[in-house]
């Protein structure tokens, strides 16, 4: 896996190490320094460039902390999706077992209906019942699918 260098993710953290090394050396040569002010003067900007390194440092830790917190909120909302795609997928698959189902009911019924065996009473009393359940069946998965995408089939 590919990891990119920290001064390219974060050009802040670079910057302020290198105005940190800056403001070192420069507090360095005011400790060498033999005229006074002169010392006085590089030091007190040795501390400036110290004081601008913090500046950068604390705004590539605000950067991480913009940038975490964003990918934890997409995270949140793919979680999310993903749960109501699963939902759906769900409903999906058990409105088409309920159309699987009607249909075979019906060839079993229309199977009984041609047999002489059978009263023809009895198979259109079957496939009243039949249509009844399949109704109810609809009007289930319908209600969860409005449920889940506010709108009807």
């Amino acid at each position: 896996m590919y990891s990119f260098p920290k001064n390219r993710l974060f050009p802040y953290s670079a910057l302020s190490s290198a105005h940190s090394e800056m403001g070192n050396k420069l507090v360095n040569v005011a400790t060498t320094e033999t005229h006074p002010p002169i010392a006085n003067a590089m030091r007190k900007l040795g501390r400036t460039w110290h004081t601008l390194a913090d500046l950068d440092q604390a705004q590539a830790i605000s950067e991480c902390v913009i940038l975490s917190d964003s990918l934890g909120y997409q995270g949140l909302n793919a979680r999310s999706a993903k749960e109501t795609l699963q939902q759906r997928t769900a409903v999906l698959e058990e409105y088409q077992a309920a159309v699987k189902s009607a249909i075979s009911k019906r060839r079993h019924i229309e199977r009984l209906k041609a047999s002489a065996n059978i009263r023809p009473e009895r198979v259109d009393e079957a496939l009243e019942d039949l249509e009844e359940v399949t109704l109810l069946t609809y009007i289930k998965v319908n209600s969860r699918l409005k449920h889940f995408s506010g709108e009807q089939i």
